[in-house]
């Protein structure tokens, strides 16, 4: 891979894990239950059409990646 295509996926994966620590941020200021509110209970991920995850958010919990999926 060229360098230019080596800095666009870096930057194209820092805009995706800027996207779902969104998710991930936003989902715990407005949620309306204590566990996800208190405990950061969560997860967020950016899926592709066929359902695969791209990116998950590091906010939250790491145990809702098989759910996810």
């Amino acid at each position: 891979m060229s360098d230019i295509g080596e800095i666009r996926m870096q930057v194209m994966w820092n805009r995706l894990i800027s996207v779902v620590e969104e998710q991930a941020l936003t989902l715990l200021r407005t949620a309306f239950s204590t566990s996800v509110r208190e405990s950061g209970d969560l997860s967020a991920g950016v899926f592709d059409p066929r359902g695969e995850m791209l990116a998950q958010a590091v906010t939250g919990t790491p145990g809702h990646v098989n759910t996810m999926a």
